[in-house]
């Protein structure tokens, strides 16, 4: 209850989920406003928590409208901080941390979900109508959410994330495609042809003191995803996600 409490101090609604699973134990869990005092007869040792995304705050309260960037691939993960707007409120769990990057947003974006096939996700743009899996609860393989920190989350506006977002998902897709750098490089320059994204020149502004973290993620995939597809398709998914 303490967590649900503290984040409706800053406008921001939870939800009860099932014990140590991602699903709502409302059908109708959209809609739910629940008090810290309706949160109490869901215990964090009985069920998870979920907080809900892209709404306004209690009439006349202060913040809300949160939006959650979650990173579900490893290169997601490890190139978020290049790509993505500096924010005061990071979270995950000990597989996966440093996966959901939080903001506040009004108006907020539409949700984006950036997936290859239906099953493989890189990473989603979470916003109204969505909710994500908060501390103190547990993930389906026993690991337990929490804060990476614990600042202020940064105030940003819907294009700025939406775009951000794109523009990390589509270079973590050519990176998992990518057999060598020069395929990543050429994959990128065709992008940057069709659609004047510009990811070549952020990706040489951002990463110049990392040069190795490209290199690293194409030639071990291991921990993330492979896909067998050709740069043509990648680069017309690519332009789709930047659109």
């Amino acid at each position: 209850m303490q967590c649900a409490e503290a984040d409706l101090a800053e406008g921001v609604y939870s939800i009860p989920l099932q014990w140590a699973q991602k699903n709502p134990v409302n059908k109708e869990w959209q809609n739910l406003r629940l008090s810290p005092s309706d949160f109490s007869q869901y215990p964090a040792d009985t069920y998870n928590r979920g907080r809900l995304l892209g709404i306004a705050p209690p009439e006349g309260g202060e913040g809300g409208w949160v939006v959650c960037v979650d990173l579900d691939s490893e290169a997601a993960r490890q190139l978020a901080p290049y790509f993505l707007p500096s924010t005061g409120e990071i979270g995950g769990r000990a597989a996966k941390p440093g996966a959901h990057y939080f903001y506040q947003c009004n108006p907020p974006p539409r949700t984006r979900r950036f997936r290859i096939e239906n099953s493989v996700s890189i990473l989603d743009l979470l916003s109204t109508g969505s909710q994500v899996v908060v501390e103190p609860s547990i993930h389906p393989d026993g690991d337990a959410y929490g804060r990476q920190t614990t600042g202020a989350r940064t105030i940003i506006e819907a294009d700025e994330i939406t775009h951000a977002s794109a523009m990390l998902a589509s270079a973590c897709l050519i990176i998992c495609c990518a057999t060598s750098v020069d395929e990543f490089n050429n994959i990128c320059a065709e992008v940057d042809a069709q659609s004047q994204a510009g990811l070549t020149d952020l990706i040489n502004g951002r990463i110049a003191n990392d040069l190795n973290i490209i290199p690293s993620l194409i030639l071990d995939k291991s921990s993330d995803f492979c896909i067998n597809k050709d740069s043509k398709w990648v680069v017309r998914r690519a332009i789709e996600w930047l659109d």
